[in-house]
């Protein structure tokens, strides 16, 4: 299909209505092509609409129902921001604001319901669509570099020698990149679990070993803006991925870790100033789960 083509979902029963929305939906110079996809059935719809994208639904109905704002209402839920358009064969005002408050963008019915005005409302309500998806995405973009930009500043060279003094001026990037990659890896995934969690049990599990993380930072001798360096490295992978589906939690969860990393590191230096060297881990009960980290030995 034609990149700038639309593709619209006709959820209607009615052949009819299907020739209507077939002569209203027709190509011009603005669009080079229209895809109509034609069903009959509420989950054969909601099928179609996770199966890819659209740019929008004409819903066909008889008569007005409360049926149909039901249908209305599971449409939008499944896709918030499209733009659904309902077609009565009777028009009932009460009817048109009832479908508008369920989520539809407009009701048109009985003698609305012509090919000019369908033909507006459709590229009106498309047209609307797609300006607010590029708004939103050069939004989201616009996010991310300045988080990247802030970690980015927080990831600087110190000025403070008594933090060069305490704690290697090298950063752990450099001084031992292996390392570095391998615990990146490990925060990246703790990450991806916290966000996909679904009980407080699978959080805790990854509360746990972010402590073990910790451990292990500390053994390296690493100080805050190694942290931020990895979070930075790990944040940036997972907004730079296909699969990331809410770049604002991805966002909002990394920094809430990489303050709970910090706080561990910190309880890490003062156990170990008080002449506590005793790992953390033998004093408590062992996690439900462990990450492996890459390249180690069993």
């Amino acid at each position: 299909m034609n990149e700038a083509a639309f593709k619209v979902l006709l959820v209607e029963d009615n052949n009819e209505r299907v020739d209507l929305a077939r002569n209203a939906l027709v190509p011009d110079k603005t669009c080079p092509e229209y895809e109509i996809v034609v069903v009959a059935e509420l989950d054969e719809a909601l099928a179609v609409v996770e199966g890819g994208e659209l740019d929008l639904i004409l819903l066909g109905i008889r008569a007005p129902s409360a049926d149909t704002l039901e249908i209305t209402k599971s449409l939008r839920s499944r896709s918030p921001d499209m733009p659904i358009v309902v077609l009565t064969q009777e028009y009932d005002r009460a009817f048109a604001t009832q479908a508008i408050q369920s989520g539809a963008r407009d009701c048109l019915g009985g003698e609305e319901v012509i090919v000019p005005l369908l033909q507006r409302v459709a590229r009106h309500s498309i047209e609307r669509y797609r300006i607010q998806r590029r708004l939103d995405d050069l939004r989201t973009k616009k996010e991310r570099e300045n988080e990247m930009a802030r970690l980015g500043t927080l990831c600087g060279p110190s000025n403070l020698t008594a933090t060069l003094r305490s704690l290697s001026s090298t950063p752990l990037k450099e001084a031992r990149p292996s390392e570095f990659s391998a615990e990146t890896e490990i925060y990246g995934s703790l990450l991806n679990r916290l966000l996909e969690a679904d009980t407080e049990d699978e959080k805790s599990i990854v509360r746990e070993e972010l402590h073990d993380l910790a451990d292990r930072l500390g053994d390296l001798n690493t100080g805050p803006r190694d942290l931020v360096e990895i979070h930075k490295s790990a944040v940036s992978r997972k907004l730079q991925s296909r699969f990331v589906t809410d770049s604002n939690a991805a966002i909002e969860e990394g920094r809430l870790l990489l303050l709970q990393l910090m706080g561990h590191l910190v309880s890490y230096y003062r156990r170990l100033s008080w002449g506590r060297r005793v790992p953390r881990a033998q004093n408590r009960v062992p996690s439900k789960q462990t990450v492996s980290r890459p390249g180690a030995k069993d």
